[in-house]
């Protein structure tokens, strides 16, 4: 009696460290450092599983500029420059008084494989559409470079 209980409590236990280890496992973090006139600015993004093949991406910035407009961006430098917009069209958030800000957008998982940054950019004259003047204001590496 006394064996299967210690047993039944190993399973238990090993049970809880592989459904944690699934979980972790599930989630992938992006460090954002702050772009030249944004040095001072820092995010993170936690990129988890939504089910169906889709991919929940979470950020979480500060030190932006206060009550401003930004966008959130796939990017490629090599072999050539390309981007497109994370979330749905105008792709755009806005900071608060304290320069903080958070967006969230639901991304086909086959879409982070085909991207190597992700990127926040400023909005100076506060339209999204407008990409004329844009600075980046925090950019993030979504895959390890060797």
């Amino acid at each position: 009696m006394y064996t299967q209980r210690r047993l039944t409590i190993f399973f238990v236990a090993l049970l809880f460290s592989i459904m944690a280890g699934i979980s972790q496992a599930a989630e992938k973090t992006v460090e954002f450092e702050g772009g030249e006139g944004f040095e001072d600015a820092r995010g993170k993004a936690a990129i988890t599983d939504a089910g169906r093949g889709q991919k929940e991406i979470r950020l979480d910035a500060s030190g932006l500029k206060p009550d401003s407009v930004y966008t959130f961006w796939f990017m490629n430098e090599q072999p050539k420059m390309e981007m497109s917009g994370v979330g749905r069209p105008d792709y755009s958030f806005r900071s608060d008084s304290q320069g903080n800000a958070s967006y969230t957008a639901i991304v086909p998982a086959e879409e982070l494989e085909r991207w190597q940054e992700l990127d926040i950019a400023y909005h100076p004259e506060g339209d999204p559409k407008n990409l004329a003047n844009v600075e980046i204001a925090l950019a993030g590496d979504l895959q390890e470079r060797g």
